[in-house]
């Protein structure tokens, strides 16, 4: 299978270099790594409340885990959850 590139729906996601998320499908590609081939992540499950949760790796190489809808915006938008926790949003 080819390589996955960036374009206009598949974005990279910021904090999450390992990673590329189709945005418009909320799917969530891992780069090829060493010896680990590229490849799409299996669906995830919602839970009750209707969030999906999947543990990736991080930029600092720690194990995080965090939503798709998370990730699906912050790749979105090229922001860090990091952002969107310390920005103050008003009416």
């Amino acid at each position: 299978m080819e390589e996955i590139k960036v374009n206009e729906t598949i974005k990279e996601i910021p904090g999450f270099n390992r990673y590329l998320c189709d945005i418009e499908k909320g799917m969530i590609y891992r780069k090829t790594i060493e010896k680990l081939k590229g490849k799409w992540l299996k669906q995830i499950k919602p839970n009750s409340v209707g969030y999906c949760y999947t543990t990736l790796v991080n930029d600092l190489e720690e194990y995080e885990r965090i939503s798709l809808q998370w990730l699906v915006m912050c790749a979105a938008t090229e922001s860090t959850k990091e952002f969107f926790h310390f920005k103050k949003f008003r009416d």
